[in-house]
C-alpha cells in the first residue's frame, strides 16, 4: 500500500489500527492529497474507491458544475434531477409510474447543459415539467412547462366522471359544485359510495350523528355516568 495512489491520495505510511465496535481491527493509512492536505483513511475505503481525496474532489466538482452552467442547486436543476430519478432509479417512489412503464429521458438530455439550453428560456419559478403525450418519454418535442396545480389535474390516477355531457376530473367537478374534494374522494374510495351519493350534501348524516350523541348523553345521565 505504501506509495500507491488512489484517486488524488498517495499512501505515505500505515498508522495504528482502529478497533471496530465488534472488536475487529481495521487498517488505517496516512495519505497525502494532491492539493497538499493530509488525511487518515481506512484501507477498505481506499481499495474500493470510496475515498479518493481529502474532500477537495467534491468541492472542485461542485465548482465546475457552477461555472459550467451557473445553475448549480437552482430550482430548474432540481426539476431536472427529479425527472431523471423518476425514470432511472428503481428506488424512487415514483419509478413505477415512469421508468417502470417505459418512460425515459432522451439521449440529448442526459446532460443538464443541453436540457437547460432547450428548456431554460421558457422556465419560470412555480412551473413543473409536463409531457404532452403521457405515453412518451421526456424530450424537447414532448415537454412543456405548466403550473404544478395543472399537472396535478393531469395525473393518470385522477378520478374522472361524466359531468354535464363531458368527462371531467373529480377536482374540476368539486370546484364547480363547491364541494370538498377530499371529503368526496374519501366517500368514493374508502366508503365505496357511488358518484351521486358522494356528491350529496351530508346534512342527513349530521342529523343522524347528532341524534346518536343525544342518545348517549341521555343514557349516561340515566345511569349516573
Amino acid at each position: 500500500m505504501i506509495g500507491l495512489k488512489f484517486g488524488r491520495l498517495t499512501v505515505a505510511t500505515e498508522v495504528e489500527k482502529r478497533v471496530k465496535p465488534c472488536g475487529q481491527k481495521e487498517r488505517m493509512f496516512f495519505c497525502i492529497c494532491e492539493c497538499g492536505s493530509e488525511s487518515t483513511v481506512r484501507s477498505y475505503s481506499l481499495k474500493h474507491g470510496l475515498t479518493k481525496s481529502c474532500g477537495c474532489l467534491s468541492i472542485d466538482s461542485a465548482k465546475h458544475r457552477a461555472t459550467t452552467h451557473g445553475m448549480s442547486l437552482s430550482k430548474i436543476e432540481r426539476v431536472y434531477h427529479s425527472m431523471k430519478q423518476r425514470c432511472n432509479n428503481p428506488n424512487n417512489q415514483a419509478y413505477a409510474r415512469y421508468g417502470g412503464r417505459g418512460i425515459t429521458v432522451c439521449e440529448e438530455w442526459q446532460t443538464f447543459e443541453v436540457f437547460l439550453r432547450d428548456m431554460g428560456d421558457s422556465y419560470a419559478e412555480g412551473l413543473t415539467i409536463d409531457r404532452v403525450n403521457n405515453n412518451e418519454g421526456y424530450s424537447k418535442g414532448n415537454c412543456k412547462w405548466i403550473p404544478a396545480a395543472s399537472q396535478a389535474r393531469n395525473k393518470r390516477n385522477n378520478l374522472k366522471f361524466m359531468y354535464k355531457g363531458e368527462i371531467k376530473t373529480l377536482i374540476e367537478i368539486c370546484e364547480k359544485e363547491h364541494k370538498n374534494y377530499n371529503m368526496v374522494r374519501q366517500r368514493l374510495t374508502t366508503y365505496g359510495q357511488t358518484f351521486e351519493e358522494a356528491m350529496r350534501d351530508n346534512k342527513g348524516r349530521v342529523k343522524t350523528y347528532q341524534k346518536g350523541v343525544d342518545f348517549i348523553r341521555r343514557l349516561l345521565s340515566n345511569t349516573g355516568g
